[in-house]
């Protein structure tokens, strides 16, 4: 087999895919006489797993994970996201449930979608931190909060060539509410 995917033990991606999609297969797999194709497949289940890797390094998670737990979610979602790409490459007829046969084929495929987009919500949250996930870089790296030290405000009250500031606070209040006391306020 020629593909990528995250699974808990080889070959455990195209089993539960074959399963899931088991009408399109033959005899119980795909291959090249199947719609769709072997390698069809293979190339779906590849590219759900770009898709989820790259949402995992988006989210702070490291694309290559090792614990079974993890694998086993993300196994999940791999699948459902090539079951979805299966279900797309099948026209169906019929556009919504009828009394007698119930939801159309395509309800499957909004099923399907549904499953793969919960992953995005599911790396919002510390779940898979929990299960074990291996974090890398988070989107926040290098980012810092605060304000300028004290060091810095002394650096620019020292520095003459600097440009003062031309507004104040309060500047433009009401001169009747309020009075500007300057031992408070020195810039009056």
């Amino acid at each position: 087999m020629a593909y990528t995917a995250y699974e808990i033990a080889a070959d455990a991606a195209m089993t539960s895919l074959t399963a899931t999609e088991r009408q399109y297969t033959n005899a119980g797999s795909f291959d090249e006489t199947t719609v769709p194709t072997l390698t069809q497949v293979e190339a779906w289940l590849t590219e759900v797993y770009g898709r989820i890797a790259a949402e995992l390094e988006l989210n702070g998670y490291s694309m290559t994970q090792t614990d079974v737990e993890v694998l086993a979610v993300l196994q999940g979602y791999n699948v459902k996201g090539a079951a979805y790409e299966i279900e797309l490459s099948r026209p169906r007829a019929g556009v919504g449930p009828t009394p007698t046969s119930g939801p159309t084929p395509r309800a499957r495929v909004a099923e399907f979608r549904s499953w793969f987009n919960h992953l995005t919500k599911l790396l919002t949250t510390p779940a898979l931190q929990r299960l074990g996930a291996t974090t890398g870089t988070l989107r926040s790296a290098g980012a810092t909060v605060g304000g300028t030290s004290i060091s810095e405000k002394e650096d620019v009250a020292d520095d003459t060539d600097i440009l003062q500031k031309r507004f104040r606070r309060g500047q433009f209040d009401d001169p009747a509410l309020a009075t500007v006391n300057p031992a408070v306020d020195p810039s009056v």
